[in-house]
């Protein structure tokens, strides 16, 4: 094992660890929310967020990316998630205020 790998391969667990590390603290967060009052439909989300998130964060940590199209899955999820955050910062952004027209008041 040369140099670089070894390095490259410190990070890549580092990254994995700190991966795994913020897939736990969202699900906590939203199990603690479930403990705290959010009931109903989104409570059953959250709940299944925590556990979604507990799993995904022991395969971060025990699984390699040597299966058939993982890479090729990874890229395509990741190309969902920037249409995602697009078609949300489209959806929720303010209609800007023109000439002649008002907002009406909440």
């Amino acid at each position: 094992m040369t140099e670089s790998t070894g390095s490259t391969g410190r990070v890549l667990w580092t990254m994995r660890i700190l991966s795994a590390i913020a897939l736990l603290a969202a699900g906590g967060i939203h199990l603690f929310l479930v403990f705290n009052g959010v009931g109903g439909f989104l409570g059953v989300m959250f709940v299944l967020n925590a556990i979604a998130a507990l799993v995904l964060a022991i395969g971060m940590l025990a699984s390699t990316w040597d299966f058939t199209l993982v890479p090729e899955t990874v890229i395509v999820e990741s190309i969902g998630i920037v249409i995602l955050a697009i078609t949300t910062v489209l959806v929720l952004r303010r209609t800007p205020v023109t000439a002649g027209t008002r907002r009406q008041a909440a």
